[in-house]
């Protein structure tokens, strides 16, 4: 009799055990139906040559290679369509944004530096 009744406790112990074990931590999986993340917005600006600015390094044909020094960054411009490619992010280093809002003489300069560093 007295094994039985172990085994019977034991018994309901491990079903209590499996049925209360995953209701203990939510584990996110790829079936979760919650929303989406904020889609970004990406403001497409046209290719200027300059200081800082991107530089011509070679055309051929319909395409137009640009580098931009200060970001690092490659574009090839498809002159037919307009269509443009890049290697990366156009925007500032948060080194050249500190520096930018540090040394902006009015709040309206400190204010236009300010490029929420969330928003890249």
């Amino acid at each position: 009799m007295r094994r039985v009744r172990f085994k019977l406790a034991a018994l309901i112990f491990a079903t209590l055990l499996t049925l209360t074990a995953p209701a203990l931590a939510y584990v996110p999986t790829m079936r979760d139906t919650g929303m989406p993340e904020p889609m970004v917005e990406y403001e497409l600006t046209a290719l200027p040559e300059g200081e800082g600015e991107f530089t011509l390094l070679e055309e051929a044909g319909d395409l137009k290679v640009y580098y931009r020094d200060d970001r690092d960054l490659f574009a090839v411009v498809d002159s037919r369509n307009g269509y443009t490619w890049k290697s990366g992010l156009d925007v500032p280093f948060n080194q050249v944004i500190d520096r930018a809002v540090n040394y902006a003489d009015t709040p309206e300069e400190k204010l236009a530096a300010a490029i929420p560093k969330e928003e890249n």
